[in-house]
């Protein structure tokens, strides 16, 4: 029972809702139309839903708060956000205890050692364009884990 929705998390409760809601919409018929030509989308159609959300106590965590929230959609709804969801679980669901303070705090201390150490890598793997060809493919994965930083630990864990 797919129905189009447009969820409205806002982490600061400061953003002209009506006014994203409008060009979002304006974009989805868009993308729609260039990929569906042969359809037609009324993207005015889309249930607008607005759960009260965990909020920023800062004005630095917005990327935090969108991957917490991301991450939060993907444990709830594997399948994505159906009918009844947007009716009901949405509401009660995704709501303001969805994640505490220490796990914003925890999420930003694992991204910023995270992306310390994609860089340290990246950096001493670097090939120069001219012996790529000789370049070998590392899996990324498989060292995170061996540094005990597996994607989405702890608390964060699906």
């Amino acid at each position: 029972n797919a129905a189009p929705c447009i969820l409205f998390f806002d982490s600061l409760n400061c953003h002209n809702k009506v006014k994203i809601v409008a060009t979002l919409q304006a974009y989805l018929a868009k993308e729609f139309q260039s990929r569906h030509p042969e359809y037609s989308f009324d993207a005015t159609r889309a249930t607008l839903v607005e759960p009260e959300v965990p909020r920023q106590t800062n004005s630095c965590d917005c990327g935090v708060f969108v991957l917490l929230y991301a991450l939060e959609l993907i444990k709830r709804y594997p399948g994505g956000v159906m009918t009844e969801d947007v009716d009901v679980q949405c509401r009660t669901l995704l709501n303001q205890v969805m994640f505490g303070h220490q796990n914003v705090v925890e999420f930003r201390d694992y991204l910023q050692t995270l992306l310390g150490l994609l860089s340290v890598w990246q950096q001493a793997e670097y090939v120069p364009p001219i012996y790529s060809f000789t370049c070998v493919i590392f899996d990324t994965k498989d060292k995170l884990d061996h540094a005990g930083m597996g994607l989405f630990t702890n608390s964060f864990t699906c």
